[in-house]
């Protein structure tokens, strides 16, 4: 009964009123002749719980300026595996490459730091140049914070050759 008064306390304090309603009722429910009622309630508060500190980490991220930290870890993970697939789909100059790119624009809606950089894709992929979005897709990799990619050949033979990308998405 003492954790749950701090966690209700703990709850009032930073406005989490969900929290702080179920432990409420938590703490009501504690007295022995309504125990049957426990279960429930201990499911909602740890769902208000949980709901509160998602809240907090989207919140400290966008602080932070980190929007990749608001990702949900599995999206983030099916996100990396999305970008590795595009990747060697662009690498093997695959057609298909056209609509697994679709699916990675809509799947980044949530993240307008990086929309310019998704549109600077669109007109080479229309012209079927794999390699200059394979690159592109590479430098939108580390916008979003994730290091998928180790230094690779595509990115060595542009520095090599001095080749350079410019805001419209043309070397």
């Amino acid at each position: 009964l003492c954790l749950l008064h701090t966690l209700k306390g703990m709850a009032g304090n930073i406005s989490a009123y969900l929290v702080l309603a179920s432990s409420q009722r938590l703490e009501h429910i504690l007295k022995p002749e309504i125990e049957d009622q426990l279960l429930p309630v201990l499911r909602e508060l740890q769902q208000n719980i949980q709901q509160v500190c998602s809240s907090m980490e989207q919140i400290m991220a966008l602080e932070s300026g980190r929007e990749e930290a608001s990702l949900p870890t599995l999206e983030r993970v099916q996100l990396e595996e999305l970008i590795l697939d595009l990747d060697r789909m662009l690498e093997r100059k695959n057609v298909k490459s056209i609509a697994l790119f679709e699916k990675l624009q809509q799947e980044l809606t949530h993240t307008p730091s990086v929309t310019a950089s998704l549109q600077r894709m669109n007109e080479p992929l229309s012209h079927y140049d794999f390699s200059l979005v394979r690159l592109l897709l590479r430098k939108l990799t580390l916008e979003l914070g994730f290091s998928l990619f180790q230094q690779t050949a595509a990115i060595d033979n542009d520095q090599q050759t001095g080749a350079q990308i410019s805001d419209n998405g043309h070397p």
